[in-house]
């Protein structure tokens, strides 16, 4: 669901385990008081203006090059979430809402940034893990079978 008026999404999340994926998602998650459990980010937004979050949470960094899910970030979105970790990204975290809502608990939430529209709000579900899994499935490289095999305990 594209919340056009953030505002509006704020007090659905105060009361949910959340994932953010995305620099100015989790700022203003951060900035009304709701602490993700899962951040995925990379210090910029747009590829290139700097965006400065500050964190208490331990940090995992990862390399994830533009247009790629990488078998390393897999692994560390899944070590994240059971460490209570945030995850900062060398290269481009915005294709690793992919894995990261394919490996959190059903009922969590997961939102990301959509530039010019909003933010983009998902439950985690048997629909849209299935959703999620069907365009993982679209993907090509060495690394989707191995990718696969380190989610499918989780959907």
């Amino acid at each position: 669901m594209l919340f056009t008026e953030p505002e509006l999404l704020y007090p659905i999340l105060k009361h949910q385990r959340v994932i953010s994926v995305g620099d100015v998602s989790t700022r203003s998650l951060l900035s009304k008081g709701i602490e993700p459990e899962l951040a995925i980010f990379d210090g910029k937004t747009r590829r290139n203006l700097k965006v400065e979050i500050m964190y208490n949470k331990g940090i995992l960094k990862v390399r994830n090059p533009p247009g790629y899910i990488c078998v390393d970030s897999v692994m560390a979105i899944i070590r994240a979430l059971s460490e209570g970790r945030w995850i900062l990204v060398d290269g481009e975290e915005d294709l690793l809402a992919l894995p990261a809502l394919l490996a959190a608990p059903k009922g969590w939430s997961l939102i990301y940034g959509q530039p010019g529209a909003g933010i983009v709000y998902l439950e985690v579900n048997e629909y849209t893990k299935r959703h999620f899994l069907e365009l993982l499935e679209l993907g090509e490289g060495e690394g989707k079978r191995c990718i696969m095999e380190l989610l499918e305990p989780y959907y």
